[in-house]
């Protein structure tokens, strides 16, 4: 494990707007633990009004030293915190496009938002559901974790990968009022007793249906249900098609789930977190 240094980031860090809440409690969240990936971060903004924070946080590292980065769009300390994962299944790539399309677009209004672009760098590069040492990153996670056999191995024990780890940790910290986690082919929003509200907004905005997706009966050590069953936040699976076109993905997909994710926002904001 390697501490990163801080540097600065470039200069075209996304733009700020004037909707950022910008009062909330202290975050609370305890420390992360001792052996616990250090992250790299890369700040930008001199402290103008109209200048965005812009964060980028190396939360881990792969099993082949390709860094795992989270990028922070919004205020830091905005009341409700969400988190857009564009993919833990490396031959997956449509979540990849509307990530980088959020991480490059415009100002974030009314929340704090990370952005992963994947979890599964090496995954990703090599066009494989798994990670280098052959394990389905979700199906690695402690909730109803059981030994799978490929396609779906699950590791030798409940985050036995550098990669769910990195994440757990991270999600541990940040503590997101919302969680994103795109997949493919299935077109569908999933439904595991989430918030009715933010699966319905993401349903509309998204232009897919809401269905309950239960792999091939129980779904074993999912990154979604073990969040769901430790925070008070609700982590959705969002599929898309076999094939959606970039004018789809950049066009619909980034700023629909942008606004899906707002909505929910504004209605846990006037219920105190209790509704949405």
């Amino acid at each position: 494990m390697t501490r990163g240094r801080a540097v600065r980031a470039a200069p075209t860090a996304v733009a700020c707007t004037a909707l950022l809440l910008g009062a909330c409690s202290p975050d609370l969240t305890p420390a992360a633990p001792r052996n616990a990936e250090q992250p790299t971060i890369q700040s930008s903004g001199g402290g103008r009004p109209e200048e965005t924070l812009h964060e980028v946080r190396r939360i881990g590292t792969s099993l082949r030293g390709r860094p795992i980065r989270a990028y922070r769009l919004g205020g830091q300390r905005a009341a409700v915190r969400a988190v857009v994962l564009g993919s833990i299944h490396g031959d997956e790539r449509a979540g990849v496009a509307v990530a980088r399309a959020l991480k490059d677009g415009k100002p974030v209004p009314g929340f704090t938002l990370w952005v992963l672009p994947t979890i599964n760098p090496d995954g990703l590069a090599r066009g494989t559901r798994t990670n280098a040492r052959g394990v389905d990153l979700n199906r690695n996670w402690r909730h109803d974790w059981a030994p799978l056999a490929s396609p779906y191995y699950s590791g030798t024990r409940p985050f036995s990968e550098p990669e769910s780890r990195a994440f757990r940790d991270f999600l541990a910290r940040v503590r997101p009022r919302f969680v994103v986690s795109f997949h493919q082919p299935f077109a569908s929003v999933g439904l595991a007793g989430e918030r009715p509200g933010f699966t319905a907004r993401l349903s509309q905005e998204l232009d897919l249906r809401r269905k309950r997706l239960i792999c091939t009966g129980v779904c074993h050590g999912t990154m979604t249900d073990w969040y769901n069953s430790r925070f008070a936040g609700t982590a959705v699976t969002v599929e898309f098609g076999a094939h959606p076109s970039r004018r789809y993905l950049r066009g619909q997909a980034a700023p629909g789930t942008l606004r899906a994710i707002l909505g929910s926002a504004r209605v846990t904001g006037r219920a105190t977190l209790a509704g949405g």
